[in-house]
């Protein structure tokens, strides 16, 4: 093999690495999109409900009160309510 063809061919190698590794990032970002928009969705769906009132339960006050009670636990864990 001549000096020229081998250092052509390692930089191919190089190269097509970093293709494959590029298109698969590429794959994985365009999938955890689609779960992000589907969390996305279905939070508004259920805010939408909640808010109409539409959820059937004994006193929509309490579970909300109940849910904001949550969500301010989680944050003041975080340090991100005071």
């Amino acid at each position: 093999m001549s000096i020229d063809f081998m250092m052509w061919k390692d930089e191919y190698e190089t190269l097509r690495h970093k293709y494959d590794d590029v298109i698969g990032r590429m794959e994985r970002g365009a999938e955890k999109l689609g779960q992000i928009a589907r969390m996305a969705d279905q939070f508004s769906v259920q805010a939408r409900t909640l808010r109409q009132g539409v959820i059937p339960t004994r006193d929509t006050n309490r579970e909300l009160s109940h849910f904001l009670g949550v969500i301010e636990q989680y944050l003041r864990r975080f340090g991100c309510y005071y």
